[in-house]
């Protein structure tokens, strides 16, 4: 096979998302919407994310996220308390650290879903219909080609 064949078919191999990767977006989005992890959820019809519009999936995940910012203040006290105290051991004060920079990294993404509610799903919908249009369009130049 000549170099610029083994460049062709590389080519029409590749793909923007693959399966797996686009069977856990699904996931994420079923699982974290039951939970109340985030207020979206997946149409198994349109193979697409929605905004969930039920008043109680929107005031359960704020309350989550009172509850998150809570827990970062929360440890964020626990960590200066523990490196104020000259009893605290290494271990304990990277304990605390870590706890910090865990609930900081999910406040921030709680945050940030918050300001950005209706561009989230946007988001993720035009990746998986871009996806989608290059999977065509693979299928289409590879028939070509043959």
């Amino acid at each position: 096979m000549a170099g610029g064949e083994k460049g062709k078919s590389s080519y029409f191999e590749k793909t923007m998302l693959s399966a797996g990767i686009l069977h856990s977006i699904r996931l994420i989005f079923k699982i974290g919407g039951a939970l109340g992890s985030f207020p979206y959820e997946w149409d198994s019809k349109l193979g697409e994310a929605k905004l969930k519009r039920s008043r109680f999936s929107i005031l359960r995940w704020k309350f989550i996220i009172v509850y998150i910012l809570f827990n970062t203040v929360f440890m964020t006290v626990r960590l200066a308390q523990a490196a104020c105290c000259m009893e605290t051991t290494y271990g304990k004060l990277f304990m605390n650290l870590y706890n910090v920079i865990t609930w900081s990294c999910t406040s921030a993404f709680q945050i940030n879903t918050f300001l950005h509610t209706q561009h989230f799903p946007e988001f993720i919908n035009h990746l998986i219909r871009t996806n989608r249009h290059f999977q065509l369009r693979k299928h289409h130049d590879i028939n070509h080609y043959q």
